[in-house]
């Protein structure tokens, strides 16, 4: 695309506001549904952002709003950022399926005749997933290319994976498998590196994957912008880490002394984590970095810097 597109967000709760925010102050039009209105808090932060309520899982709403934007504007692109509001499997289907479901039909009804009628083309549609949707839990290194076996899978999860293929099958469309957001406000690791044990009993290499919110948002608004995008992308940083090794490098950013550290394998002390079983997996970002893609947190030490000088 050679302009900046007019991106429609949905779902604007933690990463879908910082995309929200990102997308106008780069020159997007930016217009964003979402089930309630903004705060007039929200609203003041994000002054350039075009707000409208809409419930993905009403599909007579979702069908008028997205109608009454295709009418007063060139919707390029629509983000899809909507997250489980709970844990339940039955959250993870309206969410993932039913949610997905409805846009999808919206749009084909919207700009499908349109699309006959004018050259006005039918937006790329943009899924943010979860690479929980990988099963695999050795410490493998996996990618867009690894086949997935959904019957591994938890319902949750594998509720994830169906709207993926809902989306897939929509040409244009594109899958984000985004690994866990982490930025501002968001101090749950923060909190675990303070509260270690000492001494801290090691069993197990647990790998760890994220992304910095500011860098998910922007690799979203690169998805919209960049020509014949492919149809799935992992949104990751380059740096699938130890969680202990996190935790170890946050306590130092925070002044903290770190535990002393035994190492167990099957109920034994040993002399170092060689051999240890490993858990989660690590996940690769090739083929997002192919397109061009620049990370502005590359790793989890440029992401959480800042986020210590704020403690």
């Amino acid at each position: 695309m050679s302009h900046k597109p007019t991106i429609l967000v949905i779902g604007a709760g933690y990463l879908g506001k910082v995309l929200c925010r990102i997308a106008s102050d780069a020159g997007h039009q930016v217009f964003a549904a979402r089930r309630s209105q903004p705060s007039s808090d929200e609203s003041s932060a994000l002054p350039l952002v075009h707000w409208h309520a809409m419930d993905v899982l009403d599909p007579v709403q979702v069908r008028d709003v997205i109608g009454i934007l295709a009418g007063v504007a060139r919707i390029d692109t629509v983000i899809y950022c909507v997250s489980a509001g709970a844990g339940s499997v039955e959250a993870y289907h309206d969410a993932y399926r039913h949610g997905v479901t409805n846009v999808l039909a919206a749009l084909d009804s919207v700009f499908g005749s349109t699309v006959q009628k004018s050259d006005v083309a039918s937006p790329r549609f943009i899924f943010v997933s979860s690479t929980g949707v990988y099963p695999e839990d050795e410490g493998q290194w996996l990618d867009e290319f690894h086949q997935i076996d959904p019957d591994l899978l938890p319902a949750a999860q594998r509720a994830i994976l169906e709207g993926e293929a809902l989306v897939t099958a929509h040409d244009g469309a594109v899958v984000a498998r985004f690994s866990g957001i982490y930025g501002p406000g968001r101090t749950r690791l923060l909190n675990a590196s303070r509260a270690l044990p000492d001494p801290l009993i090691v069993e197990e290499i647990a790998w760890t994957n994220r992304i910095h919110v500011v860098d998910g948002a922007r690799a979203l608004i690169h998805l919209a912008s960049i020509e014949c995008p492919g149809h799935l992308y992992c949104v990751t940083d380059h740096d699938p880490a130890a969680q202990i090794e996190v935790l170890f490098w946050l306590r130092h950013q925070l002044g903290l002394p770190n535990p002393s550290i035994h190492f167990h394998r099957d109920g034994i002390p040993v002399a170092s984590a060689n051999g240890l079983p490993e858990s989660n997996k690590r996940i690769a970002n090739n083929f997002l970095v192919s397109t061009g893609f620049e990370f502005n947190y590359p790793t989890y030490r440029e992401g959480y810097a800042s986020l210590c000088q704020n403690q």
